[in-house]
């Protein structure tokens, strides 16, 4: 075992998991976490997700031939569980048919011991300390699982080399896609992939050729949706875990989508749907809906037609492609003496029908990466706030400027909307809850894109149901200007009901 030599020469604290005492490697801090990806599984969960998917019924006919591979194989999670998988099953010597690969070899010693130590008579495991995604071991596996590192700000080295490398690289791809296409080319024919990732890959844009890879040539089997948070070390990240075979899919298949997980009971709901919805951004939602849902936002796309048909919806500027550490960015400041001037807006400075301006101005012009269109930004818009957690039941935060701000890219505008729609009106429906809902049950992402605001659907209405919601959005703005104590947030609220109602009344839903 070559990699030994690179096992570093540290102490780690100890820690109690399924009844053993192992080292701790989550303990050597978030920046090493955060640089390498790594966050490691809880062994409950890989049991649940190895008994769902009967992912070991090919041993049964394969025998001592079966081979099973974890490519990020961390401190040996997935290998304990798939080598008493194999022994449930009569394998002898069921560490001789499995396979894990790492970079991080303190974690291969550590994986290396719990195997032994769990299965001393079980023969002996392959682990190795390499790149997969660079060098792939040889051969074909029955079974590929695991958990592999999930980052985005690849050094442009790495990126090249992937790029090179993988028919799905597009975009500012993360590096765990990477790792699903890898893996399922080890694939034998036939054989199961169970990759827990993060969701991201199933909801943004920029994921179409490995959505595409996955669902359109291969047969989707089954998805388990995990809580926002279950890792507690990425409490960002919402965790799926995919489970396919390699082989054509029939053009009705159908994937099980698996949700509200409890550690107990597993998960409590399941929903089938054609694996091809999951070819768009959109498909995870979907499958999550239940018939209401779907009735009421057909009835609501019925009657409208989409905003990017009657607006203009874009996105604010980018200084630069490098962000700057300590400090906002080289061409923000405090002072509107700084050259060509214009009062700056952030996503955090807008709020629902309102405007907190810390006092920023920007350096304006062709410096910056985009500029967007300097008339837009001094005319009246509505801007709105790009970044908000898929979580959240408000996940359109909009108000009307007309002051003139310049907005970051942490916001986009909508503009210029053709008669006889009108901005009020539009900010309306996006601040009311029956938008919101519309939009969270589409799109499951921490990003909210210009593509995905321009689909919001817009009913014409009439004059005087447009009329009743402009009255009370040009009141609430007023509020939002407004000083006022804490006590009169009741008449927010009063104002905020009476909106919502004109909304559905807009969408003949009285």
């Amino acid at each position: 075992m070559p990699w030994l030599g690179a096992v570093s020469d540290a102490e780690y604290p100890m820690i109690e998991r399924d009844g053993e005492l192992i080292p701790d490697l989550e303990s050597r801090g978030r920046a090493r976490k955060r640089s390498a990806g790594q966050f490691y599984t809880p062994s409950d969960l890989v049991r649940s997700l190895f008994c769902e998917t009967r992912l070991f019924d090919s041993f049964n006919n394969c025998g001592s031939d079966w081979r099973g591979l974890d490519p990020a194989c961390g401190d040996g999670v997935f290998l304990i569980e798939a080598a008493r998988e194999l022994k449930s099953r009569g394998c002898k010597n069921p560490l001789d048919l499995l396979v894990g690969c790492d970079l991080d070899a303190d974690a291969l010693l550590v994986a290396m011991v719990r195997l032994l130590r769990a299965f001393p008579d079980g023969g002996m495991p392959r682990l190795e300390r390499r790149d997969f995604l660079l060098s792939p071991p040889s051969g074909c596996f029955h079974a590929v699982f695991g958990n592999p590192p999930y980052r985005v700000n690849l050094s442009m080295d790495v990126r090249a080399e992937l790029d090179k490398r993988y028919s799905t690289a597009e975009g500012e791809k993360d590096l765990y896609t990477f790792f699903l296409e890898g893996a399922t080319e080890c694939l034998a024919p036939g054989g199961s992939l169970l990759m827990l990732t993060s969701h991201t890959y199933l909801v943004n844009k920029q994921c179409g050729l490995i959505r595409e890879y996955l669902f359109g040539r291969r047969r989707a089997c089954n998805l388990f949706l995990l809580p926002a948070g279950f890792f507690r070390a990425a409490p960002g990240v919402v965790p799926v875990v995919l489970h396919l075979e390699n082989m054509k899919p029939a053009p009705d298949a159908l994937i099980h989508v698996h949700a509200e997980y409890a550690t107990e009971a597993g998960w409590g709901t399941v929903r089938s749907v054609s694996q091809r919805e999951f070819l768009e951004t959109t498909g995870l939602r979907r499958a999550l809906r239940d018939e209401r849902q779907n009735d009421v936002f057909r009835r609501m796309e019925a009657i409208s037609r989409p905003l990017g048909e009657i607006a203009k919806v874009g996105v604010g500027i980018q200084e630069s492609t490098q962000r700057e550490v300590g400090a906002i960015s080289r061409f923000v400041g405090d002072s509107a003496d700084i050259p060509n001037a214009v009062p700056v807006l952030r996503g955090r400075e807008v709020q629902p029908f309102g405007i907190a301006w810390e006092g920023k101005y920007l350096s304006y012009g062709p410096h910056l990466t985009y500029c967007g269109n300097p008339d837009i930004f001094r005319g009246e818009k509505i801007l709105y706030q790009n970044l908000r957690h898929e979580t959240l039941e408000r996940r359109l935060v909009a108000t009307l400027d007309k002051s003139g701000f310049f907005p970051k890219n942490s916001l986009s505008y909508v503009c210029r909307p053709c008669p006889p729609f009108s901005l009020l009106y539009i900010l309306g429906l996006l601040s009311s809850p029956i938008v919101n809902s519309w939009f969270r049950d589409h799109y499951f992402s921490f990003h909210v894109t210009v593509t995905q605001v321009r689909s919001i659907p817009v009913p014409e209405a009439d004059a005087v149901r447009r009329g009743v919601v402009e009255d009370l959005v040009t009141a609430l703005l007023k509020r939002s200007n407004d000083s006022k104590p804490a006590a009169s947030f009741d008449e927010d609220k009063d104002l905020m009901r009476k909106l919502s109602i004109a909304v559905l009344a807009c969408y003949n839903m009285e």
